[in-house]
């Protein structure tokens, strides 16, 4: 029985290890973005969520799906959505009507906008980067947190993921598109 219950810890804990994943959290992308660079339209085209967890916690993770949660909320919010940049002003669409504006500032690589609900959730502002001709405009844990906080959707998981997710960030994949009635 003694050699049973070793090769099931023995099992049990390779499982841990390989089930832990490395951290997959980008850094912040530091490089300046300049406004003539993000004018015009921009429609979402994907979302991308990462997280690091601790590796006593993979498990649970893992057995709450939490990461799918969190990426299925986030695409839920971000569908059909596009963005319309002018010289002070980002217009959000959602299936082609303008759902909301909003005044933005652009320092370096963040934008900050003065309705932090313009895309449907709390989102005070964005770091942005470019990565093969897309804009990536991202949230990080902390705001990653907020908008969970705010949406209310994973209220019975809020616990877990502030207590087990190391780092996080969020997503949103645009590409240039054109907007018809405002090119």
């Amino acid at each position: 029985m003694k050699v049973g219950k070793g090769i099931l810890f023995f099992l049990l804990s390779c499982t841990v290890f390989t089930a832990c994943k490395q951290d997959n959290v980008p850094p912040v992308d530091q490089r300046e973005i300049n406004q003539t660079q993000i004018l015009r339209g921009w429609i979402i085209s994907s979302t991308k969520t990462y997280i690091n967890v601790a590796p006593f916690y993979q498990l649970a993770v893992k057995a709450a799906g939490l990461e799918g949660k969190m990426e299925n909320q986030f695409r839920n919010k971000a569908a059909g959505g596009a963005f319309y940049f002018k010289k002070d002003t980002v217009y959000f669409f959602r299936d082609g009507i303008v759902q909301d504006s909003s005044k933005y500032t652009l320092d370096a690589y963040k934008i900050y906008l003065e309705n932090p609900n313009l895309i449907g959730f709390y989102a005070p502002y964005f770091y942005i980067k470019f990565q093969d001709e897309l804009l990536i405009a991202y949230l990080r844990k902390d705001e990653t947190m907020s908008l969970l906080q705010e949406d209310g959707s994973l209220d019975g998981y809020m616990g877990l993921i502030r207590s087990v997710v190391s780092d996080a960030e969020c997503d949103l994949i645009l590409q240039r598109s054109r907007i018809p009635g405002f090119d």
